[in-house]
């Protein structure tokens, strides 16, 4: 009786996990065939190849243009399937299933963002190691693609810009992500097994971005999203945790530009061995304070 009850709960997780990635591939589809429509409103008459001639000397305007379409292409892609999906299985549930009911409590927000920002050194000792992999092939191609657009998208070159590449590559991408992967996908996977289902989820969310030379730093970034939901109970702290690593970085880019300084994102520039292991130190202590501090910790209603 008990083997059957198990695995009636583990085909209605697979049941309802196809029927979210089915409403995600719509979605996928709408966006795609929304996307020409939305560029010749902006008076872009082919966007792929509008794209793929994006630069660091392309205009404001183009990289304004490919930010609205990207924002909206996103939103898409993530946040409307993923509250789609809630509410026709969970309905008056929805806020509860998706875990963003509660708010954690402003220690637990604290420690989790500065579990956040002692990753960092982590997570560029582990891009320098995946530099080692020689890429080739349609896999260098595509690497090359998504580096120049990146590059592309991060120059800035006032306030206003600097806000709206916030909004749109660090504050979207949160949101939209983290309801996906954690909010929906861990959250299934957790009722089969939690560790595991924060690893899968992590691997999954790095294999996603589909660029090969920063998978093992967002890998580990997926990881400790995935814990921090864990150990919140609270979607909002992987949100907060995800805008703060890819604010940060938006953030130090910008103030390399305004002090006229080139920035490469590929750069990876070896930190002092004693900072690395100081930082690791105190990562896996916090770490430890907030699974140890998970049950004792209460939460506010949002």
């Amino acid at each position: 009786m008990i083997g059957g009850t198990s695995n009636n709960v583990h085909s209605k997780i697979m049941l309802e996990l196809s029927l979210f990635l089915f409403i995600c591939l719509i979605s996928m589809m709408l966006g795609g065939l929304l996307t020409p429509f939305i560029a010749q409103t902006m008076g872009i008459s082919d966007f792929q190849t509008f794209l793929s001639t994006l630069s660091e000397t392309s205009s404001a305007t183009e990289r304004t243009q490919v930010k609205v379409v990207l924002l909206i292409t996103q939103s898409l892609s993530f946040i409307l399937p993923s509250l789609l999906f809630a509410y026709l299985v969970h309905k008056n549930k929805l806020f509860q299933f998706l875990k963003l009911k509660s708010f954690p409590t402003s220690s637990f927000i604290f420690m989790g963002c500065l579990l956040i920002l002692t990753a960092f050194p982590a997570a560029q000792l582990l891009m320098k190691l995946n530099q080692l992999i020689d890429l080739s092939g349609a896999a260098a191609d595509l690497e090359a693609k998504a580096s120049t657009l990146t590059q592309a998208l991060l120059v800035m070159n006032s306030p206003q810009e600097f806000m709206f590449t916030l909004f749109v590559v660090a504050l979207i991408p949160a949101v939209g992500e983290e309801l996906v992967f954690r909010g929906i996908i861990q959250n299934y996977l957790s009722k089969i097994n939690l560790h595991t289902a924060i690893w899968t989820t992590a691997f999954l969310f790095s294999a996603f971005h589909l660029q090969f030379e920063g998978f093992l730093p967002r890998f580990l970034l997926g990881a400790i999203l995935g814990y921090l939901l864990y150990w919140s109970g609270s979607l909002w702290l992987p949100i907060i945790g995800h805008f703060l690593f890819n604010g940060l970085q938006i953030t130090g880019v910008y103030i390399l530009q305004l002090q006229g300084e080139t920035v490469d994102l590929k750069a990876t520039d070896q930190l002092p061995w004693v900072f690395m292991i100081i930082s690791t130190i105190m990562m896996l202590g916090l770490a430890y304070w907030l699974n140890k501090s998970k049950q004792n910790l209460s939460s506010h209603e949002a």
